[in-house]
């Protein structure tokens, strides 16, 4: 088999590839359309916590949730799903770099830091407080 038509075989296969996947729904982004399912997807994973409040950063695709007893809930998106986490006790590092934005640091090797950037300074802080709730640590 002459090399071009090994060439144009692969290069086309694979373009194949990644068109099925996009027409597929395989490229579109998970967000989060509003504080209610913010509320139903973190239930699903964690049906005994009571949520308190629940904050969504700017874009959607991240969520803080104050929850009973202290700790703190987030929901992450992660491709076409949602990744959540319970979070309590000092496994977590907050650090705000700028008005609004948060960076969270976690001790899970799947989901390792996120960043977060908020709408208005009420629902940054809301998020800020309850992270620090959970025992989440500041750094500069």
């Amino acid at each position: 088999m002459p090399l071009w038509l090994l060439v144009v075989l692969v290069v086309g296969g694979i373009g194949m590839t990644v068109l099925a996947v996009h027409v597929t729904g395989g490229t579109v982004m998970a967000r989060l359309a509003d504080e209610r399912q913010a509320r139903e997807r973190y239930i699903q994973d964690f049906p005994e916590d009571q949520i308190e409040t629940v904050v969504l950063d700017a874009d959607g695709r991240n969520a803080v949730l104050a929850l009973a007893g202290g700790a703190a809930g987030i929901i992450h998106a992660f491709g076409d799903r949602f990744l959540t986490r319970r979070l309590v006790g000092d496994g977590v590092v907050v650090a705000s770099g700028d008005s609004r934005a948060l960076t969270v640091t976690l001790d899970d090797f799947t989901c390792p830091a996120l960043s977060m950037r908020f709408c208005d300074d009420e629902s940054f802080d809301t998020a800020h407080a309850a992270l620090e709730r959970a025992g989440a640590r500041e750094t500069a």
